[in-house]
């Protein structure tokens, strides 16, 4: 279906208060080839879906939401969004817009989202979001914001910069010895004033909820291709954390892991998930308000559960996505690496 048709059906279809939902999607359509393929979201739609349905890998999900850069949550899209099935291609200048067919990804890498990570120490901010125009806690695109900076003298307009929160510290004897990042948005410099410090800024892209006082970093791409790497040690350690508020995690959840850079871990090695559990006895004893003691579980035999893959590599701790659960994960699943895996 091309663009030019989906336009007549949507215009004879829609009432109203759908168009004004497509209106933005709309303006930035005709900068681009109209035979690229897309898929109009109906109610139930995911991006995990979609993928499964065009692609035949649900897993390919990331890379459609980096072909989607308007829906700016992942595990929400709405009926009438427009999804585009493949990469679009600018049109010429001059001339006619040449054919752009749909690609699927490189079968060497996936892409993933950043949501989130972990760091031994806190990073130092290259500024803040100091104010914003609007009359709410929670910003949004397009919204104008007012920054502080560092060393303002280096700061020009069109300058982009990621958001960032402090979510949490893991502290050992009174001492921080990890710091939680969470990725937020993006913003654009648009305007230094004369009579304040501060610069004028657009929201550009939303991750996840924009409030005041959150920190800039130097802008880093937030979708990123991760290529399976071979893991070239053997290592034991744990789910330490998980980035959304959640008890249970399942695919495609992010999760962080007590394992880094200084262990061996690099960026694409496989994590194997284990537990140890009769599933069955443990709902029994659950519902007489018992738990497995732990001498009776450690008879149990390890079970291999899923996998998970990291996706950024810090110092001390990784970022990973799960790909595979057959239960539900949870902190403090052990996990492991393999040589040659």
């Amino acid at each position: 279906m091309t663009l030019r048709l989906l336009r007549t059906l949507l215009l004879a279809a829609a009432g109203a208060g759908a168009l004004g939902a497509l209106a933005h999607e709309a303006v930035a359509q005709d900068q681009f080839h109209d035979d690229t393929p897309v898929h109009v979201a109906g109610q139930g739609d995911t991006l995990w879906g979609l993928s499964e349905l065009y692609f035949g890998n649900s897993q390919m999900w990331p890379q459609l939401w980096a072909w989607n850069p308007h829906v700016t949550n992942p595990h929400w899209i709405y009926p009438g969004d427009v999804i585009f099935l493949g990469p679009r291609a600018l049109r010429p200048a001059d001339g006619p817009a040449r054919h752009q067919a749909a690609a699927l990804p490189d079968s060497a890498g996936l892409y993933f989202p950043l949501g989130g990570f972990y760091t031994s120490t806190e990073i130092p901010s290259v500024g803040t979001l100091r104010f914003a125009r609007a009359d709410r806690r929670l910003l949004q695109p397009l919204d104008e914001v007012y920054l502080e900076f560092e060393e303002p003298e280096n700061v020009r307009i069109g300058d982009e910069y990621v958001i960032n929160r402090v979510e949490g510290r893991i502290q050992d004897r009174r001492e921080t010895v990890a710091v939680k990042y969470r990725t937020t948005g993006r913003v654009r410099v648009t305007q230094a004033h004369e009579s304040t410090p501060l610069f004028s800024a657009e929201i550009t892209d939303l991750y996840d909820t924009i409030e005041r006082d959150d920190l800039l970093f130097v802008a880093q791409p937030q979708i990123l291709l991760v290529e399976p790497r071979e893991n070239t040690v053997d290592l034991e350690g744990e789910i330490i954390d998980r980035l959304d508020p959640i008890r249970f995690m399942h695919q495609f959840h992010t999760v962080f892991i007590d394992l880094g850079q200084n262990d061996g871990v690099r960026v694409g090695n496989r994590f194997f998930m284990w537990q140890r559990e009769d599933m069955g006895e443990s709902i029994r004893l659950a519902r007489e308000g018992r738990a497995y003691q732990e001498e009776v579980r450690s008879l149990l035999p390890w079970q291999f559960v899923g996998e998970a893959m990291a996706i950024y590599v810090g110092e001390n701790y990784s970022t990973a996505v799960i790909l595979t659960a057959n239960v539900e994960v949870s902190v403090g699943q052990r996990i492991t690496l393999q040589a040659g895996h």
